[in-house]
């Protein structure tokens, strides 16, 4: 059976990919409801972590003259206390309990990034450490940490192509952070290897689908496109919460 859960892992993966740089869309968003059906809220958001590091760097190379690196130093001292307390939360947890959180979490970033204008209030200065910390928290405990960023981004009045480029180095950090301090807690040696061909399939399918995802961006409507995915995210969010209720329940 694990073979088969990887092969489709390996699946999304490319297709997560693919639609990441055709619609703008956050990889996690896209991949991370399945991931986490398929290997639990722990393992799975470290898959999650994982490729979304490797999407991230592939689209930041493309996009690196954009980034604005003050901007994303001010998020980086609350992002690691957010990862530690959403690492801590993850270890304590039971997996129902996990489960239940990491879809709350995906469909919270999912209608943030539903209703988020295109310029909303300003926020205050401090907010830099709420968005910062809300950020490593999220991602941790389920893999979408970009929403905190981008909302306090854009209403900073930062450009919306800034903003985006910018959130890629801050994601590959977030998402090598969240491996670094969940790794020891979780890690079995057995599962491992296990995922170890689709460890390192990963950075192939990555940049297959970057580059069908190129593609695709000339061909699509990218505002239809990412209502779609959000739409589907979002089912895939709530499937995650109600699997985790039926079992809260049942117990």
């Amino acid at each position: 059976m694990f073979p088969t859960l990887l092969l489709v892992a390996g699946a999304m993966t490319f297709l997560g990919a693919a639609l990441h740089r055709a619609s703008g869309m956050g990889f996690a968003l896209l991949v991370a409801p399945v991931f986490v059906v398929l290997f639990g809220p722990a393992e799975g958001v470290i898959l999650v972590n994982y490729c979304g590091a490797l999407s991230a760097t592939m689209v930041l190379v493309a996009v690196r003259r954009d980034v604005d690196w003050a901007m994303a130093k001010r998020y980086l001292p609350w992002m690691v206390l957010g990862v530690g307390a959403g690492a801590v939360i993850t270890a304590l947890m039971d997996e129902s309990w996990l489960s239940l959180v990491a879809g709350g979490v995906l469909l919270a970033s999912i209608l943030a990034s539903i209703v988020l204008p295109r310029r909303p209030a300003a926020p205050p200065p401090s907010f830099a450490a709420l968005a910062g910390a809300g950020s490593g928290f999220m991602n941790v405990t389920s893999g979408a940490g970009g929403p905190p960023i981008v909302l306090h981004g854009l209403g900073s009045g930062v450009h919306p192509r800034v903003v985006m480029a910018t959130l890629q180095p801050i994601v590959i950090l977030n998402c090598t952070l969240s491996i670094g301090f969940k790794l020891p807690i979780l890690w079995d040696p057995a599962a491992a290897l296990a995922a170890l061909p689709f460890l390192l399939a990963a950075p192939l399918l990555c940049g297959g689908g970057q580059l069908v995802g190129r593609r695709l961006s000339r061909l699509l409507d990218g505002r239809r496109l990412r209502i779609a995915l959000l739409a589907l995210s979002m089912i895939g969010a709530m499937l995650v919460i109600y699997s985790a209720l039926v079992v809260l329940l049942a117990g």
